[in-house]
């Protein structure tokens, strides 16, 4: 299995972010004209840098394979109110997908909201990824609202991800 180092994203990687997003996205089960419509909202601007956390799986080549997307969470969506991250999504190029990249990202992404002092990660998930969160133990939680994703997850940042039968360990960046 590949080595992938996880790093936070700067400005320059933009470009490479927004192409892993676009990639992932085109691999859905959906219709085209819903692909061609969301897309324009999945894509990252330099602006969100100054209050989100782009995180990206980068192989020992230089090649990034795909993407997390962070930021605190509105204390309204979380369990008992708690202090949380919210995980905007996880990106993978759809020919590193199956090889232990998304669950290396979810796992760094724990980590940051373990490290920054937030008492979990909260996901709130498309149904075609709930089976991705639930091989990795997060707890199932209830919608906030009827609007709200129905399919919403949490990790307490005191528990530890559950490896799946595929999982390695990753390689962090110092910065992670």
């Amino acid at each position: 299995m590949p080595i992938f180092r996880i790093r936070i994203a700067g400005r320059l990687d933009l470009p490479a972010v927004n192409a892993i997003i676009e990639q992932s996205l085109r691999s859905w089960t959906t219709t085209e004209r819903v692909k061609r419509l969301a897309l324009p909202i999945y894509r990252y601007q330099q602006e969100d840098l100054d209050h989100m956390w782009l995180l990206v799986a980068e192989s020992q080549e230089g090649n990034l394979a795909g993407v997390a997307a962070l930021e605190e969470a509105d204390k309204q969506d979380l369990p008992q109110q708690d202090n949380g991250v919210l995980l905007h999504g996880i990106y993978v190029k759809p020919q590193f997908m199956g090889r232990g990249v998304g669950g290396k990202l979810l796992e760094a992404s724990a980590g940051i909201a373990r490290s920054l002092g937030y008492g979990g990660l909260l996901v709130k998930a498309v149904r075609q990824s709930t089976g991705f969160f639930e091989r990795y133990g997060l707890q199932a939680i209830r919608a906030t609202s009827p609007s709200d994703y129905p399919h919403r997850y949490w990790l307490p940042t005191a528990s530890t991800i559950r490896n799946h039968p595929d999982h390695q360990p990753c390689s962090r960046a110092a910065s992670i």
